[in-house]
């Protein structure tokens, strides 16, 4: 048995718990993108609608001209509200992006390093000795 076990481990590492922490440590920045995403998301939101709370609550109207000119800065300053907004969203959304390509390429990776893995396994210990390995395996983990 003993003789199997340093079979998989390659280079002072076992190949099967390296590929499970791999995963687990691919969920797990997974989850936190994700978190990172939602909270940005509600600062956003509740900056515009203090912003939005800000522009009605300016100054009252004392005569027609009056409340013309204030309309328009207020249209002036929801108009560039509404660039800032779009060119951010573009700007996440590029960041989003990135961020996909780079997680996909990081599965891309671990998958083509899993097969060779699974080749080295494959083609050094039989699968008779294989499936012992893995219900002794699940035997002490449990």
């Amino acid at each position: 048995m003993a003789q199997i076990e340093r079979k998989i481990i390659v280079g002072g590492e076992n190949l099967l718990e390296k590929a499970e922490l791999q995963a687990k440590l691919l969920e797990e920045n997974e989850k936190k993108l994700e978190k990172q995403r939602a909270k940005a998301q509600e600062i956003k939101e509740a900056l515009q609608q203090k912003e939005e709370e800000k522009l009605m609550l300016e100054e009252k109207y004392n005569s027609l001209h009056e409340e013309a000119q204030s309309k328009t800065k207020k249209l002036k300053k929801l108009r560039t509200m509404i660039l800032q907004a779009q060119s951010e969203l573009k700007d996440v959304q590029t960041d989003h992006q990135r961020e996909i390509e780079g997680l996909l390429e990081s599965v891309r990776e671990m998958g083509k390093e899993l097969k060779l893995q699974m080749q080295l396994i494959n083609s050094y210990i039989p699968l008779e000795f294989q499936v012992i390995f893995f219900k002794l395996r699940l035997f002490f983990k449990n």
